[in-house]
Parts: structure tokens; C-alpha cells; sequence
């Protein structure tokens, strides 16, 4: 009976073996292999982002940060992580919770290194020192952060980087992201963040059973980022921000013949230092919920009716409809009835008789109540789609918003009415349901002033690697083209002239020759919306602006100023080109 125990017994232990040694071999030695070999990841740095003319706008600051990996803690003493967390969390006055947390977040392997405290402060580090002593296993390792010199002023355009998310990790963990890492969250961090981020390099190092480094057996150096080159000149950007004051609205700069953003705007703002360094919950709480919502890039994400700028686009159809020709005159007596509506100008008395030119340099509401009926919603609608509004211009900024250009049918199908004459005479001086963005407005101006021809609006300029080689450049792109005849827009931009020469916008005459059109756009919450758009000088324009202030009242009294401001700075630094006012 004996004979037949240890025979089964020996038939256990071979079975058992062979099961170990056969079919979990290959289970055992990555185990093995992991226990011996470590992978240290060293990360690329991220590219600096800098203005046109080398000004950097975004740069890396060094931080230090503590890492362990997860196996050397039982064989040092510690039974459970959770058991090191807690000594951990004491020793840095950092809540047990937190800590916990980012363990979680960024654990990866029980072979792989997780940073387990970041941002430490080189107080922070000395204060550990005593501590770190005692404790082999962990590794204070050097990382860095973005650092935003100009804090608020480039907010909008730059964006900012945080630590990524478990969804964008779970979106994005394909592509060498690991919990803990940074990523760009907004703007051009985010637009460009493949070329920002670089590829990290690896250390492969051989350790001894306490987890000790005996040699490195392989390594691959990190490719750091590219480098950004914006088009935006930062001194042009601080003149915009300082022009719009405490004003709630926005302001963009491009050059007409390229698409280049020279300035963008928005107010208020924010610091995105907050979000790279960690933002408390009461400080996101006071963003998000901030009735101005500084976060909002008005650029590019407001959709508001854009007032009597819209002029210019009914007038470009009448023209090319054959509507209207330049000479023809039309009485304003300061009120038009239609049905039994009156629709008033905004000039108490009226504008007496006025021809094309001066209608658009007085912007007089009855001149194009007239033109717009006679043109139609219709002709409006496909018009205004032709101007680029109501369409994405694909600049190279996150959530660009569309706008919208309402129809007739749109009307009947979604409110269940049918279109009014009253909705053609609103629509006619960019009111009624019409709501267009900043951007949109600025590639429009650009394509009057250029005779044609949308360029895609562009922040960006080139990469360059850290020799300062260009990788790639980002060439003007064309996505429209206004496809009118150019003594149509030729007689637009007359009357664009006339209105800075002797018109809403004469407080823009200066030094240099330019053209524009006021705005003043009725808001329901509160005061119109003021709004100015332009190009200079008129002959070869160089520039084009496009100022909103949100509740600012007359276009004329408000939004001109502060364009004539950005304007003058423009030509001190870059030259008044053709002529003067």
C-alpha cells in the first residue's frame, strides 16, 4: 500500500513538473526575464513653440519626479503596495487618496517603473533626501513641464498640456502614451501635438535580485519634438490685447495674400500655466462656471449675427444678380414699411438718396432693406455660403464652430413656419437667424481685399528640429474661391474706401489708405454687438483685422478704434506700403 502511495505521489510530482516546465514555460521565463531585465523609459523632450520672429512662447521648465517598481517592494520589506503607498503618503504630507490614485492611473507592469509623485520642487527633494536614502528601490528621476512665459496672452492660440486622461489613453495608447505622461489638451498644443511630442528613447538594464542596476545590455535615445514656428508676431499680439482692454470680444490680424494669422485674440482669457501644474478643483470650478467663460476662443467659436458687415455680401450679390448697379439710387427716409411693419435706419431722418458707395460707407439700413427684397432669401443664402459663411475655414485651431446661413425651407421645417418678408429685410443687414464667426469674417475681408481667393487661415508656419533645420513648412493653402467677377469686388471695395474716407469708419483714417465696414449687431441679452472689418492699404493690401466687441454698441464708436490702434502699430513696424489717407 506503501509502494502504491509513493508511486501515485512520484506520478503527482512528475505530472506537476511536467506541467511547470512544459506547458508554463514560456509563461515562466517572461517572469523571469521581467524579474531580471528592466525597461527604463526616457522620455523625448517636447518642442518649443515660438512666435514669427523667434520669440519662444512656449519652453519646457525641469521637475522632478519619484518612480519605484511595483516587485521591488516584498522583497524590501513591504507585504503590499498599499502598505508602501501609506509610508509614502505620510512622508510627503500628500493624502493617501492622491497618491493611491496615481498609482492606478500609471501602473503599468510589476517589472516597469510608476511614477508615483510628480512636480516635486527641489525643496521637496532635499526634505526627502534623508528618506531616499534608506529606500534603494525608488528612482528620483528628472522630467520636465511646458512652461507659458506670456501666461493669458497667447492662451487661445497656444492652448495648453496636462496629464492625460484614461480616455485619451485608452484613444491614444497605441501611440507610445503611458498614465502620467503630458499631452496637449488646446490649440496648437493639441493641432500639432504628433510633431510636438517627440519619440521616446529606452533604457534596457540587467538587475540583481534586490532590483540593482548590474548593466545596461541595450539603449535607444529619445528623438525629441519638433519645434513650432508660429505666423503670430507676439508684439502685434500684445498691442491687440492691450487695444481691447477690458472688453469683452476678440480680434484677428491675417495677411490677405496668404492666410497668415498674424494676431488672434480672445478676452478675457486665462493662464495655462494652471492646468500644466495641476489645477486645484475650485479653480476649474471658477473657470467653467465664469459667466465670461474665458475659455471660450471667440475667434473661432462664436457664432453671433455679424450686424451690417453682412451688407457687404448682400451687396455682392446684387451686383453680380444684376440687382442693382453702382448708380442706382435709392431714397432713405429713415423708415420702411413692409406689411404692416415699420423697419427703421439706424439714422433717425434717414439718409436721403443714396447710391451703392455711400450706402455701404453710411451702412444705410433702408438701402439694403431695398436690396434685399428685391434680391431674395434665397439669392442671400447662396450668396453668404459663397462668401465662405456658415462653413468651417479649417484654421489650425480645435473646435471651430460652423455658424449658420438659415433658408426658407430650413425655417419651414424646423420652427414650422413659413418665411416672412419681415425675415428678408431682417436677414438683409445680418440679423434674422444668421450667426457667423470672428475667423470666418476674417477670411472673408481677406478675400475682398486679395480679389477672390480664400486661403485657409493658418497659426502655424513651419517645423524646425533643434539645429534649427526645417523640417517642414506649411505653404498657403486655398479652400474657396469667391468665383465673381472682380469689377464686382472692385466696387464693394469703393465702397469699403468711402466708408473710412467719409463714412462709419472714418475714425480708422490715418497714415495709411484703408477700407473697411462697421457693424453694430442687435443682441437679445443685452447692448448690440460691436463689430469692424477691414483691410489696408487700399491699393495692395498688406493686412487684414476684424475687431468684435460683445455689448460694445456702435461698430463705428468702439470697434473702429481699436483696429486703427492695431493698424497704426502694423505699419510703424512693417511699412505703410501704398499711399496715405
Amino acid at each position: 500500500m506503501l509502494m502504491i502511495a509513493y508511486a501515485l505521489l512520484f506520478v503527482i510530482l512528475l505530472g506537476r513538473l511536467w506541467y511547470i516546465q512544459v506547458f508554463m514555460e514560456e509563461r515562466y521565463k517572461v517572469a523571469a526575464q521581467e524579474n531580471r531585465i528592466r525597461i527604463h523609459r526616457v522620455k523625448a523632450a517636447r518642442g518649443f513653440i515660438y512666435d514669427r520672429g523667434g520669440s519662444p512662447l512656449a519652453i519646457n521648465l525641469p521637475t522632478f519626479g519619484l518612480s519605484f517598481v511595483p516587485a521591488s517592494l516584498l522583497r524590501n520589506g513591504y507585504p503590499s503596495v498599499e502598505d508602501f503607498l501609506r509610508e509614502l503618503s505620510m512622508e510627503v504630507s500628500i493624502p493617501y487618496d492622491e497618491v493611491c490614485r496615481n498609482y492606478k492611473r500609471r501602473f503599468y507592469s510589476n517589472y516597469w517603473p510608476v511614477m508615483i509623485l510628480d512636480n516635486l520642487t527641489l525643496v521637496q527633494v532635499v526634505d526627502l533626501r534623508n528618506w531616499l536614502s534608506s529606500k534603494p528601490f525608488l528612482s528620483l528621476e528628472v522630467d520636465s513641464r511646458r512652461f507659458y512665459p506670456w501666461g493669458d496672452l497667447f492662451a487661445h492660440i497656444l492652448g495648453y498640456t496636462a496629464e492625460i486622461s484614461e480616455r485619451e489613453l485608452k484613444l491614444y495608447g497605441n501611440r507610445g502614451y503611458r498614465g502620467g505622461d503630458q499631452i496637449g489638451k488646446l490649440g496648437v498644443e493639441r493641432v500639432y501635438e504628433d510633431y510636438l511630442k517627440g519619440l521616446d528613447g529606452y533604457r534596457e538594464i540587467e538587475v540583481d535580485a534586490l532590483g540593482r542596476e548590474v548593466s545596461v545590455l541595450k539603449e535607444s535615445p529619445p528623438v525629441n519634438g519638433f519645434s513650432l514656428v508660429l505666423n503670430i508676431d507676439r508684439h502685434l499680439q500684445k498691442v491687440a490685447y492691450d487695444a481691447l482692454g477690458e472688453n469683452r470680444g476678440c480680434v484677428v490680424v491675417m495677411d490677405p495674400k496668404d492666410g497668415s494669422v498674424l494676431a488672434l485674440v480672445s478676452k478675457p482669457s486665462f493662464d495655462p500655466n494652471t492646468f500644466v501644474w495641476g489645477i486645484d478643483s475650485w479653480e476649474w470650478r471658477d473657470l467653467v462656471g465664469n459667466p465670461d467663460r474665458p475659455m471660450f476662443n471667440r475667434a473661432v467659436q462664436a457664432e453671433l449675427p455679424p450686424g451690417s458687415l453682412f451688407k457687404v455680401v448682400v451687396a455682392l450679390g446684387a451686383l453680380s444678380e444684376g440687382v442693382v448697379s453702382p448708380s442706382r439710387r435709392v431714397l432713405c427716409t429713415g423708415s420702411l414699411t413692409v406689411g404692416n411693419r415699420e423697419f427703421k435706419c439706424w439714422r433717425e431722418g434717414g439718409h436721403g438718396v443714396v447710391d451703392l458707395y455711400q450706402a455701404i460707407a453710411q451702412s444705410c439700413n433702408i438701402y439694403f432693406y431695398t436690396v434685399g427684397r428685391e434680391l431674395g432669401v434665397g439669392k442671400i443664402s447662396s450668396y453668404a455660403k459663397r462668401c465662405g459663411l456658415g462653413i468651417k475655414t479649417g484654421v489650425d485651431l480645435d473646435s471651430e464652430a460652423e455658424g449658420f446661413i438659415p433658408t426658407a425651407e430650413w425655417k419651414k421645417k424646423k420652427i414650422g413656419e413659413p418665411w416672412y418678408p419681415g425675415d428678408t429685410i431682417n436677414f438683409s443687414i445680418g440679423q434674422s437667424y444668421l450667426l457667423v464667426t470672428p475667423i470666418q469674417l476674417a477670411s472673408l475681408v481677406s478675400a475682398i481685399a486679395n480679389g477672390g481667393t480664400f486661403y485657409r487661415p493658418k497659426v502655424a508656419q513651419l517645423l524646425q528640429d533643434e539645429d534649427g533645420n526645417i523640417i517642414e513648412r506649411f505653404n498657403p493653402e486655398v479652400y474657396w474661391e469667391l468665383s465673381l467677377p472682380k469689377s464686382v469686388i472692385d466696387e464693394v471695395r469703393k465702397g469699403m474706401r468711402l466708408a473710412v474716407s467719409d463714412g462709419t469708419a472714418r475714425a480708422l483714417s490715418g497714415e495709411f489708405k484703408a477700407a473697411g465696414k462697421t457693424g453694430s449687431a442687435q443682441n437679445p441679452r443685452g447692448k448690440e454687438h460691436a463689430w469692424f472689418m477691414g483691410f489696408a492699404p487700399y491699393d495692395d493690401p498688406k493686412v487684414t483685422i476684424v475687431v468684435l466687441v460683445e455689448e460694445g454698441g456702435m461698430g463705428g464708436g468702439v470697434a473702429v478704434p481699436i483696429a486703427k490702434k492695431i493698424l497704426d502699430f502694423f505699419f510703424r513696424r512693417y511699412g505703410y506700403g501704398s499711399g496715405k489717407a
